[in-house]
């Protein structure tokens, strides 16, 4: 497989940053403490009050994967061990953070419209294709799922996203991933209008992927839902 180096992908042009990067950016960038309220809210075990976002920022909206990410998070001791668990060109994060007062991590994932949670599988070949499919392996076991599916395949963005956290928390990083889910977003097709729209959706893809209301990095997995309208109301 051709490898991509770690470095964090450049900022968008004007039509890509669009949808929910232009949401996230408004969020972490100017909105900081208002978006750190709803991610405690929905996960009353978050300590941090603040929280210190190392990407995006205003005017520089870089995507961190693999080392740089760690890098972003002040984990990069953590880096040769990265590289062991997963091949290289891991997970893109919308955004990245730290507890002002806290060594929590936040790592971010946004959607905007509910095509965007149908992932295409898996493009690793030969040994990296090899290596990831053991790793979803050993967390699907590890979470306790039964299903048939192949984590490589479909949703394989949220299972891979799954994994990363898995092995951070494996390492005692006290991590989180947070899902950020957009509504009224109004410059996408279908805008999904409510949070229980969304709710059906990742009530599907957990199905599927064999995970029940309750598994091991449940409590460690934030849903966070807003309402892109109150943003643009009150700017």
């Amino acid at each position: 497989m051709k490898q991509q180096s770690d470095s964090p992908s450049p900022a968008s042009s004007d039509r890509e940053f669009r949808r929910s990067r232009k949401w996230i950016q408004e969020l972490v960038c100017n909105r900081a403490d208002q978006f750190a309220l709803h991610i405690r809210e929905a996960a009353p075990n978050v300590r941090a009050t603040e929280i210190d976002w190392r990407s995006p920022r205003a005017n520089d909206f870089r995507e961190y994967r693999d080392g740089k990410a760690l890098d972003a998070l002040g984990l990069g001791k953590l880096r040769d061990e990265l590289a062991r668990f997963w091949p290289a060109r891991g997970p893109v994060w919308d955004a990245l953070g730290v507890g002002k007062e806290t060594s929590e991590c936040f790592l971010l994932e946004a959607k905007a419209h509910i095509p965007e949670v149908v992932s295409s599988p898996s493009k690793a070949q030969g040994h990296s294709r090899t290596r990831i499919r053991g790793r979803l392996n050993d967390v699907k076991r590890s979470l306790g799922s039964k299903a048939p599916a192949d984590w490589s395949g479909t949703f394989y963005q949220y299972a891979n996203r799954l994994a990363y956290l898995h092995w951070l928390r494996s390492h005692h990083v006290p991590a989180f991933l947070v899902s950020v889910y957009f509504t009224n977003a109004p410059d996408v097709p279908q805008p999904v209008t409510s949070a229980a729209e969304w709710n059906g959706a990742l009530t599907v893809i957990r199905t599927y992927l064999g995970l029940g209301r309750q598994h091991p990095l449940k409590p460690f997995v934030i849903d966070v839902f807003v309402d892109v309208d109150e943003i643009r109301r009150s700017r």
